[in-house]
């Protein structure tokens, strides 16, 4: 594969400070589903390093954007999400100053939220993966089909907002600048991350991947804030789901000293892997002492991805269950396996899950008992009965 960027330097120290860490040869590089002929899949080794001083976990051989982000895959879908977008827009109307730039506003559905229930604003998307269907969007929403740099050609302003965005930039640092550069003195910058102490401690498969290429705490995450000049006016969290923040662009910040998270860090991150080694052996037992065709795997996603990769049997899955419908009928990436929507069990005779959804879980859970309440759930709570 051409063009692969090598990050040798700390994102944390800006130093050739990184140790190497742990490394998966041949990880599918796409997180979704595809219409393509298995053989066409690309896999590349996603090794990790971690940064000496700071703990900072971050991936070391970053594919090429228009790779990892080939295709649409990102619908923030699910009852968890609703609430997150309706929170989170009602932290931005607290914060917001002007007209806003989104950075990779997905599908337009948080400025969709917020033109409906708030002020009417000019609320301008930059996102690469525009979608063609946006018939049913506010008509204050524009979109321009790219990655927000510094090569963009846009006005000073006074409002960014993005979310879940950060923790796909290959350089975070430069990110911010950007932004910094483009606000106005004053202005200021709304947004979501996720949790990603939260998401490692809680062992959540979603924390770090080919997408998510560093993994930052808090502490990480202020440092670097402060160091490019901007001061937190609010922050807020929601559930153990995502952090808020409102910043604003001041000259006269202090930069806070950076804290070396080294070994919780590592101890968190193998814990983790330990702990799905553990599950996929144990799984692997299961699905092989019974003779159902009724086995599915919920998750066009990095979930299933990893767990597969860890070495679930997928000759004993039938179907990956999701809910997109972007991705019904579509084969999950770098696997054998078709997606279908969960309906399908409803009238199947005690169907097997497996579903290790992260922070959606017991949203999961509840819907496929809805569905069928005779199915049988294999879960992070009762794994170890098998």
């Amino acid at each position: 594969m051409n063009n692969i960027i090598t990050r040798k330097k700390s994102i944390a120290t800006n130093r050739e400070t990184l140790e190497e860490f742990v490394e998966y040869p041949n990880f599918p590089v796409f997180i979704g589903c595809t219409d393509q002929k298995p053989e066409k899949d690309l896999k590349a080794n996603m090794k990790w390093m971690i940064c000496k001083d700071s703990g900072c976990i971050q991936l070391y051989n970053l594919m090429p954007p228009e790779v990892i982000y080939s295709q649409y895959h990102s619908e923030a879908i699910g009852g968890i999400w609703e609430e997150h977008h309706k929170i989170f827009c009602k932290f931005i109307s607290r914060n917001i100053k002007g007209d806003v730039i989104e950075i990779g506003g997905s599908n337009g559905s948080l400025a969709n939220r917020y033109l409906n229930s708030y002020k009417k604003i000019k609320w301008t998307i930059v996102e690469p993966g525009m979608r063609e269907d946006n018939d049913n969007l506010d008509e204050n929403i524009n979109f321009i089909n790219a990655f927000f740099d510094k090569d963009i050609k846009l006005d000073k302003g006074k409002s960014i907002v993005h979310s879940h965005a950060f923790e796909h930039m290959y350089e975070p640092t430069v990110f911010l600048d950007d932004i910094f550069n483009y606000l106005e003195e004053g202005g200021r910058q709304i947004f979501s991350v996720p949790n990603l102490t939260k998401y490692l401690e809680n062992k959540y498969s979603n924390s770090i991947n080919f997408e998510h290429t560093f993994f930052f705490t808090e502490e990480l995450l202020e440092h670097l804030l402060s160091f490019r000049k901007f001061k937190i006016i609010e922050k807020d969290y929601f559930m153990e789901h995502s952090i808020f923040y409102a910043v604003e662009k001041d000259e006269s910040v202090v930069s806070l000293n950076l804290q070396n998270q080294y070994e919780q860090n590592k101890t968190k991150y193998l814990n983790m892997l330990n702990y799905y080694k553990e599950i996929v052996e144990i799984i692997n037992k299961e699905l092989n002492s019974n003779n159902s065709n009724n086995n599915f795997l919920f998750g066009g996603h990095i979930f299933s991805q990893f767990l597969i990769y860890l070495g679930l049997n997928q000759t004993k899955i039938r179907f990956i269950l999701d809910n997109s419908n972007e991705k019904e009928d579509k084969r999950l990436y770098g696997s054998s396996l078709k997606i279908k929507k969960p309906k399908i069990i409803k009238d199947l005779e005690n169907p097997t899950i497996i579903v290790f959804a992260g922070q959606y879980q017991n949203e999961i859970e509840s819907q496929f008992l809805e569905i069928n309440k005779n199915s049988k759930l294999i879960t992070p709570s009762n794994y170890r009965d098998y």
